[in-house]
């Protein structure tokens, strides 16, 4: 799809008829973790204008366990890179794993369109312990003149006894196990935030935008809490956005009676210097 992008001139675009457009260029590196994306603003003339995010760099920076492996570890597997497992596979099922990737493909973009910057994935097994607890995913853009844009998201897991019943958890207050989201055993709890570090802005037809992290969706749904089901994948795409930068609001005008408040001050000011001058 191709989105017009209003600029600060735009009587002047209109009158020369000329549609500018933002593609957006997604591409895998080969590097694991790595996704790049290209902002291009261009119009029907010759001359472009561009702006290039180089690379974003996806990767888990720490991945904590509630109990010890059986060597003592605290730390999940994977830690440094975009897929972290954890747990002793149960009856050849294997690990459960957190896993982040880039997305391939060209779509058109205008400021303020949400777009999928990248997906997170969660493979829940049934695994015996030790069980995650906390992960912090780093998300690092490198926008071209501007910098790195950094954003962090903490994930915080609750891991259910797949066997209970009730269980601890449901999308539709049935707990019954069995039943649902909990079809084949309890479901886990993931529930994610984001946090952006820095946040320099860019140039985009003129005007000052920022890149908004929106968060984490499933479908059209955005969440910070979800569940996934036992022995399945469940997917959710990370959203970003270039927002327009917000200035800051002028100083707010006295009011009347804070104007004759001032006068006031200035006034008794005058009578204590004439006052002083008389006594001279």
């Amino acid at each position: 799809m191709i989105y017009s992008v209003l600029t600060a001139n735009l009587g002047k675009l209109l009158s020369n008829k000329r549609n500018f457009v933002v593609h957006v260029v997604f591409s895998k590196s080969l590097k694991s973790g790595l996704f790049g994306v290209a902002f291009i603003i261009s119009s029907g003339a010759a001359s472009a204008a561009t702006i290039n995010i180089n690379d974003v760099t996806a990767y888990w920076s720490s991945a904590t366990l509630e109990y010890a492996d059986s060597e003592g570890e605290t730390q999940a597997d994977g830690v440094g890179t975009n897929r972290i497992s954890w747990g002793e596979e149960f009856k050849d099922g294997g690990q459960s794993a957190y896993i982040v990737n880039g997305v391939d493909g060209v779509v058109g973009l205008a400021p303020e369109t949400e777009f999928v910057l990248g997906t997170f994935t969660h493979e829940n097994r049934p695994i015996l312990r030790p069980t995650l607890e906390t992960a912090i995913l780093m998300v690092e853009i490198d926008v071209e003149g501007a910098g790195i844009i950094e954003a962090s998201f903490e994930f915080t897991h609750t891991e259910t006894l797949n066997s209970a019943d009730p269980c601890q958890f449901a999308n539709d207050d049935d707990l019954t196990n069995g039943v649902g989201v909990n079809v084949n055993g309890c479901a886990d709890q993931v529930e994610a935030t984001v946090q952006l570090t820095s946040s320099p802005t860019v140039m985009i037809g003129g005007l000052e935008y920022f890149l908004n992290i929106v968060g984490f969706q499933i479908g059209d749904t955005p969440f910070s809490t979800f569940l996934t089901q036992e022995n399945g994948d469940t997917t959710g795409d990370l959203i970003a956005s270039f927002d327009p930068k917000v200035s800051s609001p002028p100083p707010p005008v006295p009011t009347p009676a804070s104007g004759l408040l001032l006068l006031s001050a200035f006034g008794a000011a005058a009578y204590v210097k004439r006052r002083k001058a008389k006594a001279n």
